[in-house]
Order: structure tokens, then sequence, then C-alpha cells
């Protein structure tokens, strides 16, 4: 079943643009399509009708061969959905990696001609394509953990098969509450480290997975990573100080750090060990200290994180010793 089976219903399009899923099925006991589709309706209720393409959920993962060799499809089921008005929300399973390189393929333009909004819900690998898409008022972009990504471990600690299966059920009911425009069980908080005080009104996030964000810089695409007052909200995985050093280098050689309003950092670990202190400094070496930054924010490549949602307006509630809420009217958003 692909995008083109447009129903009445609703639909929610489950996709692998980045890398595939299929070797994690197993470990929910889904074997095919049927299996996938009947595991998630659990979840998110019969009234949404789920579609996507099998053959790149399942598809094989070539590293001799760069990656994918599906490029074309990719991009071309990506479109399908951005364009079709009766898909609701795009969620991807898996972050991974080889999606930037299909942005190109992408006519972002059908977007611009659809009559009702779509959510798109990933992040890591995703945080191009929700950068990107954000950009046009009928996307809804929402930094949220991948289903299939916190399944395979925690911290570097194998799950159990009860355990996958909670926690499988704990992201879709997430995804639920987002897709009933209902606000989700976790609240994006952090800790105000600078004494810089937060602004009184709203402000928009952008950003995700550092890595990711980095990549835009110089390419046709980098106006969507230009900060025009919003917060740079960040999270990276398995990279030391150094190499983080060298990313948020690269963003202010290119101006891209000019005119923030400020910075969340969520999760950023490298060989097991939490560095996000070590970040909250550094950070401190490239922006201006009128610049507020919020450390350690519930948001990267670990669970339960809370989703944001990408240039769209929240606010940031103060509260004692620090702390900071970012309140986000999510029956608002998703109109």
């Amino acid at each position: 079943m692909s995008y083109k089976d447009t129903t009445e219903q609703s639909i929610v399009h489950i996709c692998c643009p980045a890398s595939p899923a299929g070797e994690d099925m197993p470990g929910l006991g889904i074997g095919q399509w049927d299996d996938l589709v009947g595991a998630i309706q659990r979840e998110i209720g019969a009234d949404w009708q789920i579609t996507g393409l099998p053959e790149l959920i399942w598809a094989p993962f070539q590293p001799e061969k760069g990656g994918r060799a599906d490029d074309a499809v990719r991009a071309g089921d990506l479109q399908g959905a951005l364009a079709d008005d009766g898909v609701r929300a795009i969620v991807a399973l898996r972050g991974g990696a080889w999606l930037l390189r299909i942005l190109e393929r992408i006519d972002f333009s059908v977007v611009a001609r659809r009559r009702k909004p779509v959510i798109l819900i990933g992040f890591s690998e995703w945080t191009c394509l929700l950068l990107v898409a954000a950009r046009y008022p009928a996307v809804v972009s929402i930094h949220h953990t991948s289903p299939m990504y916190m399944l395979s471990s925690d911290a570097g600690r194998a799950l159990s098969g009860e355990q996958k299966q909670c926690r499988w059920r704990e992201i879709w009911s997430n995804v639920r509450l987002l897709l009933e425009a209902k606000a989700p069980a976790h609240v994006l908080k952090g800790r105000l480290v600078t004494r810089t005080p937060l602004p009184t009104g709203p402000v928009q996030l952008y950003g995700g997975n550092l890595t990711l964000v980095t990549a835009l810089a110089g390419t046709g695409y980098q106006d969507a990573v230009r900060p025009e007052g919003a917060w740079l909200a960040i999270e990276d995985v398995n990279e030391s100080i150094g190499r983080v050093d060298r990313k948020v280098t690269q963003l202010r050689l290119a101006g891209l750090l000019e005119g923030l309003g400020g910075v969340l950092l969520g999760g950023f670990t490298s060989e097991g060990r939490d560095i996000s202190g070590d970040v909250a400094t550094l950070l401190g070496v490239h922006v201006p200290g009128s610049v507020p930054i919020v450390a350690e924010c519930n948001f990267g490549h670990f669970w339960p994180a809370a989703p944001f949602p990408v240039r769209r307006p929240v606010r940031l509630v103060s509260g004692p010793e620090g702390a900071v809420e970012v309140d986000v009217d999510w029956p608002g958003l998703m109109v």
C-alpha cells in the first residue's frame, strides 16, 4: 500500500527514507507489512489509515554500495506523501543516514499547494527534512524520537522483548496524542545556565541533531538554519567535544549564529559518556554573553525524550533555581 491509496480516512504515512528498519522488526514480533500496520493501528486507533512502501522499510543495508540504492524511490515516496492532502502525518520509523543526499530530489513546491496541514514526525537524520519543510506554513515539523531507534539498546544495554514492546507503545502513544492535537506525555524542560533573562514573549525553536544542522550550512538549504531571532535547539550522539566544537565553529564562521535568540542544549554523548556540561561551557566560547543558554534539556538520542515543534511559536517559562519549561500550544499548532 503506498501514499496513492487515498481514502476518506486521514492517512498516517510511515517511511524509512534514511536508514531501513527491517532488522529491528523481529524484536517486536513483526515479520511483514500487515504485522507492522496492525502493531501501529493498535496504538493510534482505527480512525487512521496507515500507508507506506514496504520495500523501503525492509530495504537491504549495503554500506559497500553507498548505503542505499533506492534514492529516486525514497525521494518520490516522500514527495508524493507531502503532495497528498489525504496524508495528515508522515512518521519516520528510523533516523540513521542517507536522507540528506536525497533532499535535492524532492520538489518541495508541492507543499505550497496543500490545502490541509501535514505533520512531520522524526529526529536524528530527519533533522534536515524537518528544517527544510518547516519553511512552508502547511507543514508542522515535530522533533520526536523515531519509534525504531530506542528499541535496540538503552545506554549500551540491550532491552528485553517486554521492554521493547513497552517502549514501542509509549512512543506511538505520544504520536497518537500529537495526531489528536493534544499535549504529549513529556514536557520539554531544562535549566538556565547563563545570567541573561528569558524573553517574555513567544519564540521559535529550530535545529535538532547538530551534525545535520551543520550539514545544511553552505548549501541551497542554508536559509533553513538561519536564526532570525530564533532559538537553536541541538543535540548529538557519539561525538567528541572536539568534533562538537568544529561543528559549532562552522556555523559561526558561516554567519549562522548571528541573530541567535538563545540556545537549548539537549543530550550529548561521547563513547557512552555524557558531555552535555562540556558542551554548555563550549557554547559560551562561540556565542555572546547576551545569548541565554538553557542546558540539561530532555531531548536527544535517549528515552524518554520530549518532542518540540520546529519554527513554531512556543513560550519559555521560568521556574525556581533556573528551571525552564517550554510551553507549547499543541492544539493551536495542529489546525
